[in-house]
């Protein structure tokens, strides 16, 4: 999943549920800009999410090998069913331990960027406060990641410990160790990326589909006048012209009076669309079109920050 997202930006928007789902991306962190619409190191997680896939087949081939030939050796089916469980108890608990870790992430996401811009300082260090928890949710996932690994490592001994040397053993025990860093640090990312990339995929196809034959095209998937938000902020940058970014301009800045300008974003406002528009702006108070930028974003999640001395909403949406 790379920028640019989807094609035609300036007409189509992904839904509200999927605008959602890419809060669990993978983002930049940086201090200034978090990162809200965006998707960073999908080819890294993906490399690494695959891999521990195959290490998590590893452990479903030995344990189902070592059951039947358990079986073959004394003829007692409990073997079997032993090792059915274990293995449905295993890959249970690694879906459900990856998205109990992965629950929170999203506004994990939100908080990151309304630290930078709420107006509150006792708001603020709430949140600074709750960005350094962990949360239930988070602990038990890697919790029950770990109950999986000691499942599959149970296994892997009770059945094989008398048909493999103890290096082998040794070494997969390792690497289904290494699987819950594995899901807690990339699986946990890469998965709601894969989803969104997908969802995404699909609803631009039936959208484009329906819009080049001229027929009625989704509305939940069409910009138009409600989609766009105009926020107009105050700074000092003194931009006499106006900048503009993206398919036909759906992303701008229009100077107004008094060192004011107008924010104008048509869908969502992806964070390589702020790097450009930064680009444009000059390095004088970049932070003023940044925080406005952040301000925008939030409220395309359905975030809003309360009002803001020289900053206000100047559309249908106030």
């Amino acid at each position: 999943m790379n920028f640019p997202y989807y094609k035609d930006a300036d007409k189509f928007t992904p839904t509200s549920d999927a605008i959602q789902q890419w809060l669990k991306t993978r983002k930049n962190n940086s201090s200034n800009k978090p990162g809200i619409f965006e998707t960073t190191d999908f080819k890294k997680d993906q490399i690494w999410s695959i891999t521990s896939f195959l290490i998590e087949l590893s452990a479903l081939y030995f344990t189902i090998q070592g059951a039947i030939r358990t079986f073959n050796a004394n003829g007692n089916i409990w073997y079997v069913w032993f090792a059915l469980i274990t293995v449905v108890l295993f890959i249970g608990f690694d879906i459900i331990g990856i998205m109990l870790h992965g629950h929170d992430k999203a506004q994990r996401t939100i908080n990151k960027s309304l630290y930078l811009v709420h107006p509150s300082p006792t708001v603020k260090v709430e949140i600074f406060d709750s960005l350094k928890e962990t949360t239930m949710r988070e602990f038990f996932g890697v919790l029950l990641l770990s109950i999986s690994a000691v499942l599959k490592i149970g296994a892997l001994w009770f059945f094989l410990v008398l048909s493999y040397n103890y290096s082998m053993l040794t070494v997969f025990t390792i690497l289904y160790i290494i699987v819950i860093y594995i899901h807690a640090s990339h699986t946990v990312y890469w998965w709601p990326a894969f989803v969104l990339k997908n969802t995404i995929r699909k609803q631009y196809k039936r959208w484009y589909e329906y819009h080049s034959k001229g027929l009625p095209a989704r509305p939940e998937n069409t910009i138009n006048e409600s989609n766009i938000i105009r926020y107009v902020f105050h700074s000092n940058a003194n931009v006499q012209k106006v900048i503009q970014t993206c398919e036909n301009n759906r992303i701008k800045v229009v100077p107004q009076n008094n060192n004011y300008y107008m924010l104008e974003v048509a869908g969502p406002l992806w964070d390589e669309n702020i790097v450009l528009l930064c680009t444009q702006w000059g390095q004088v108070d970049q932070e003023a079109l940044i925080h406005s930028c952040i301000t925008v974003q939030l409220l395309q999640c359905g975030t809003i920050v309360p009002s803001q001395v020289d900053g206000q909403l100047n559309n249908n949406l106030t």
